[in-house]
């Protein structure tokens, strides 16, 4: 009859821990670069590491008993790497969709309400009056007139969207490689 004291060991107790961790380090890097299911490469370490262990004993009396302690030491080291493989694998973060929240302060402007224009506006504020500006230069005479500040806003917000739906797609591809991963 096995002692309650031999299980109850503080050092009993920290081998599944320490072996969890070696396959979920063996495990994760492996399933990663190749692409293949985190589970499955888990499961195999793990029996490899569980085999190992219990033929490195050799007082056992017979192969029914080494194998059910291979099991069991398999099923337990599986499950403690699995747990650590799901908290250090955390699935990608959206993207935030662009709003009016994000937009620059200096565009949200009174200047229109004073009666004076944004250029006024920005030469009589003491954050922008030190700025270094281009010197003007009288435009070509075949030019087309230069866009106003609204369509530089319109094309500002295009160009916004446009990046979060490139976003937007690379969360989508980093979703379906981590569901790839997880998945049996």
């Amino acid at each position: 009859m096995p002692k309650v004291d031999a299980f109850l060991n503080p050092n009993s107790m920290l081998t599944p821990g320490i072996a969890g961790g070696l396959v979920a380090s063996i495990s994760m890097p492996i399933a990663l670069n190749f692409g293949i299911s985190i589970k499955w490469v888990i499961l195999a370490v793990s029996i490899l590491l569980g085999l190992f262990i219990v033929l490195s004993i050799e007082k056992l009396p017979s192969r029914l008993l080494r194998g059910v302690y291979c099991l069991l030491n398999s099923l337990i080291i599986f499950s403690m790497s699995l747990g650590v493989a799901v908290n250090v694998d955390t699935p990608p973060k959206p993207p935030v969709a662009p709003s009016a929240a994000t937009e620059p302060v200096n565009r949200l402007s009174v200047a229109p309400l004073l009666g004076i224009s944004a250029a006024e506006a920005d030469d009589q504020n003491p954050r922008t009056a030190l700025s270094v500006r281009p010197i003007p230069t009288s435009p070509p005479l075949n030019a087309k007139p230069s866009p106003t500040e609204q369509e530089w806003q319109q094309a500002e917000r295009e160009q916004k969207e446009q990046a979060y739906v490139e976003q937007k797609r690379q969360y989508q591809e980093q979703m379906q490689q981590y569901n790839r991963r997880w998945s049996w």
